[in-house]
């Protein structure tokens, strides 16, 4: 088992690539929830960095860190 700090560094870590990544295809909120809800890991991190960065919502660390450890969790 990955100890907490691991798990916890590495989903930051790929969340802030992901705030620097752009998408010529930038999701909708509700369609990005809705995924990440479903389990998807890319859009967990994805709806991690708008909650992290208050894009499109209000910023919540404790929001941001909830999706990031769900998609730190799969792996």
């Amino acid at each position: 088992m990955i100890p907490f700090a691991h798990r916890w560094f590495g989903a930051m870590a790929l969340v802030a690539a992901l705030a620097q990544a752009t998408s010529a295809e930038e999701q909708s909120l509700s369609e990005l929830t809705e995924e990440a809800a479903q389990g998807d890991a890319g859009a967990q991190l994805a709806l991690a960095g708008r909650y992290r960065d208050g894009d499109g919502v209000t910023k919540n660390a404790a929001e941001a860190m909830r999706w990031g450890h769900l998609a730190a969790d799969q792996g």
